[in-house]
């Protein structure tokens, strides 16, 4: 049986990684070196998407028993700015490990979403509709604005549209491995 594979550099200060399932785990390996994450050490899965340059991306985070976490990104960094998105490996290899947890991992806990940045969209949520609420009462009130102060306005304006897509995902929650929120997934 042949294994999904997924290369991906995730930001600017790691290697290229190279990603591989076999029967028994992960395997990982970079110029820094190798590892592998057997599924029975693995105690917790958390998938997560968020906002970036080139559009949504993905991340599956892995905890092991000891506490270490290993990242897996959808999207491999080219430059300042410039991702590209390796969404459909990165798919094939989340969920194929997914259903190995569900069958050969040991109490694993699955989650989708993150409080803490549930918490930080709802809290960009709350300033854009604060400054947006106080510039429509400003100008109802007659204050003429700086040139300087349009590009702060325009900036809340947008983020009122991304930080409520961000906030309905919602807190941290249970998910089934099986059955694995596709919005998540890319691909």
């Amino acid at each position: 049986m042949t294994h999904p594979t997924h290369e991906a550099r995730y930001d600017l200060l790691q290697h290229l990684r190279v990603s591989r399932l076999d029967d028994e785990g992960l395997n990982w390996q970079d110029k820094s070196g190798q590892g592998r994450l057997n599924y029975a050490d693995i105690r917790r899965v958390r998938l997560i998407s968020y906002p970036n340059y080139g559009g949504l991306q993905y991340r599956c985070y892995l905890h092991d028993r000891s506490g270490k976490k290993i990242t897996i990104a959808s999207h491999h960094y080219v430059s300042l700015g410039l991702f590209e998105d390796r969404s459909g490996s990165y798919n094939g290899l989340v969920r194929e490990l997914l259903l190995a947890l569900k069958t050969k991992g040991s109490d694993v806990e699955f989650v989708q979403g993150s409080t803490a940045l549930w918490t930080a969209w709802s809290f960009l949520f709350g300033l854009s509709v604060a400054v947006t609420i106080g510039y429509v009462i400003s100008l109802v009130a007659g204050t003429r604005f700086s040139a300087s102060a349009i590009p702060s306005v325009a900036t809340m304006l947008a983020f009122l549209p991304v930080s409520w897509f961000m906030m309905r995902q919602g807190r941290s929650k249970t998910f089934d491995p099986a059955n694995p929120p596709a919005e998540l997934l890319g691909g």
